[in-house]
Formats: C-alpha cells, structure tokens, sequence
C-alpha cells in the first residue's frame, strides 16, 4: 500500500486507522467515509503529535473548543471540564531555571494553575510546549481553587482529575477538601521544594495584584494542518489519480514544510485570513464544528468552521469527474462534547440556516446545552 501523506509503499501492517478530522474536533464520530486506512503508522503518530497538535494547541481554537465543552457540559456526568491555557507568565518559583516556563492555566471557576515545563524554542506557540516531551519528561503542577469554586467543588474536582493527562505531570493540590483525598484523582504529596513554591505563589497573590502573561504565536500554524486535511478529502473522494496531478504535489510539498518556508501552494483561506461573511454565515455552526465539501466546476473544496468564530475554505483538487457520493455538497457537523455528528446535504443546510426549514437533529442536540448553569451550590472547599 501507499501512505497518502509520505507516499511511500509500505507493508499493510504499517497502516493504521486515520481520522480524517482529528478525535478533538469530533472525528471520532465521523461517518466511515471520513476515515481512512491508507496512512502509514509513522505518518499517523508524528503528524498527529505535531501537525494536529498545531491545531490543538492554538490558543484561539482551544478557547473555542472549551466554550464548545462549556455548553454541552453536563453537570450529572463525572467528566468535568477542560482547563483554559493563558499563556507564560512572569512568575519565577524557586528552583525553576532558564530552560523551564511557569506557563498559567484557568480552572472552570477561576481556579490557577501553574504549569512548570520545559522552554521548546522550535515549539515555542504549542500550549503546553512539546507534546512529545510532555509525555517523556516529568513536570509539575500546582493547583490553587478560588473563590468561585464554592458554585460547585465537584466541577472543579473533575476537571482537576482529567487535567494533563496523557502527560507526565506530578500534580500539586494546593488546598484542603473536605471529605476527599486529591491522591484519588493523582495528585502528588506535595516534597520540600513544592511546598516551597507553595509559598511563593501563595505570597505573589497576596502582594501583586497584576501578572504578566504572553501568548506566542506562530502565524502559519493552521497551514499543514489544511494541506493535511485536503490530501486525506483528496484521497477518499477522488482516489489516488489525484496523486499524479501538480496541486496534489503542491499540498504534499506545504504538509512536510516543517519551517513554513514556502508560500502560495496551497489554494483558499487559512483560519485567520480576513473572514468571508458570506461564507461564515452559511457554513459554519454555533457550538460546533462544520466540515463541508462541495464541487464546483470540476473543482473539490472543503470548509471547516470552529463554533461560528473560525473558518477556513481550501481546494481539495482540481480539474475532477463528478462525484454522485458528494452530489451537491456534503455537510458533516460535529458535537465534540457528546461525541455525535449530523450528516446532511449542502442544500439541507443551507435551508437550515435561510430558517426555511427546521432541523429537529440539531434542535434536539441543542436543547441539551447550557445546563452548565445549573450547577448547585455546594461549599466543601477552603484554602491551605
């Protein structure tokens, strides 16, 4: 077989399963046409750690994707929520040298949480740093609760548990609960050094009432993440002719551009070129994600929105046959959070959103959001 993103020919017990749209953004969910076995194993674990990860690991998009996980939060299930990166901060704890960052995380409540990581100057917009040195090298973490956190503890004990996993992080719990044990959920005993840096934390909030916090960006950080995406569309809905033709190559050329060099191979918008509002009315979801394809004129493209706040618009491949599978556009959109996907034809959409017609799907998936505030009222915690 031949892997479709380093077009090598391998042995078939090299392949493994491929999501086209990553498992983040609800691909787990994807009907089977948007999965594919034609990707070698090694092409499937480093660029979903690296490319993927781009994505994953942007700032905006987490935001979204949180706020995604925020509405369809459901406050009787044991799953909390995910915790918000908010960039380096200014902190220096004691024993942290030049080749670490204090980087700071928000708990669903306004919960701090300071992440002390390796510095990863190749990787410096990746929140979280490496993510293959997050999994290899030990880190810590020390988790302070505030005073939001008494609208409901059991919100913030779960996200706690779920918090960095995945990763090698020694967790600190800087609090005292009452009626639970933090080493139930991972947390650490706290040695010399991190009650130490206890202390200083606990003497920054009382003195310094302002931090400093940076946000890194690296503005092509969607760019092999797009190219990514149309190869895997290219190769299950025009098949591997498409392999041979001069945009294939320019797509394949921008997913191994590692360093972003190279400009103008690839034909649409990125997710923060100046937004069609056209095209971000119509193709794109509140609370979701929305995957479309359409062809056009001989021409395969595909749109991914993320919420109603990103989109992005890349041709797939050019100069096509007809393809009935697609017909006039296919729409996918997908609930991360309660891992379900809606499958419905361009024009079903479109009627959808004009308010022609009413989709009793989507009305029913978004009659479960927003009982997140609804969560009761429930005081166990306090400070150490």
């Amino acid at each position: 077989m031949k892997c479709i993103y380093c077009l090598q020919d391998k042995d078939e017990n090299e392949f493994s399963l491929e999501h086209i749209l990553p498992q983040f953004l609800g691909g787990a969910s994807a009907p089977q046409i948007l999965k594919t076995r034609s990707v070698c194993k090694r092409c499937n674990n480093n660029l979903g750690l690296f490319v993927d990860a781009s994505v994953a690991k942007n700032f905006l998009v987490f935001g979204y994707l949180n706020s995604i996980h925020r509405t369809y939060y459901d406050p009787e299930k044991d799953i909390g929520l995910p915790l918000q990166c908010m960039g380096e901060c200014d902190l220096k704890p004691p024993f942290m040298d030049d080749s670490e960052v204090c980087e700071s995380w928000l708990g669903p409540f306004g919960e701090q949480i300071y992440w002390i990581r390796p510095k990863d100057e190749h990787l410096y917009s990746y929140m979280g740093g490496n993510p293959r040195t997050a999994k290899e090298v030990t880190t810590r973490a020390y988790f302070f609760i505030s005073e939001n956190t008494n609208r409901n503890p059991t919100v913030m004990w779960h996200s706690f548990a779920n918090a960095f996993k995945g990763t090698k992080v020694k967790k600190i719990f800087c609090a005292i609960v009452d009626g639970a044990d933090p080493k139930n959920i991972g947390f650490s005993e706290p040695n010399d050094m991190d009650l130490l840096r206890k202390e200083y934390f606990r003497d920054v909030f009382k003195r310094q009432e302002m931090r400093h916090i940076q946000q890194a960006w690296n503005i092509k950080w969607d760019v092999r993440f797009l190219a990514k995406t149309a190869i895997a569309l290219a190769s299950v809905f025009v098949g591997e002719s498409v392999f041979e033709t001069q945009y294939f190559r320019n797509l394949n050329k921008a997913l191994w551009d590692v360093d972003n060099k190279e400009n103008g191979l690839i034909k649409g918008k990125a997710f923060l070129n100046e937004p069609d509002d056209v095209l971000k009315k119509f193709l794109s979801e509140k609370d979701a994600v929305v995957l479309t394809l359409q062809q056009i004129r001989g021409n395969l493209s595909f749109s991914l929105s993320i919420s109603d706040a990103l989109t992005s618009t890349v041709l797939v491949a050019e100069n096509i046959e007809y393809n009935e599978a697609i017909g006039e556009g296919l729409v996918y959109i997908f609930y991360p959070p309660l891992q379900k996907c809606i499958e419905l034809t361009f024009p079903e959409f479109l009627a959808y959103k004009l308010g022609e017609h009413e989709n009793l799907e989507i009305q029913s998936i978004q009659s479960l959001g927003n009982k997140y505030d609804q969560v009761t009222l429930l005081p166990v915690c306090s400070y150490d």
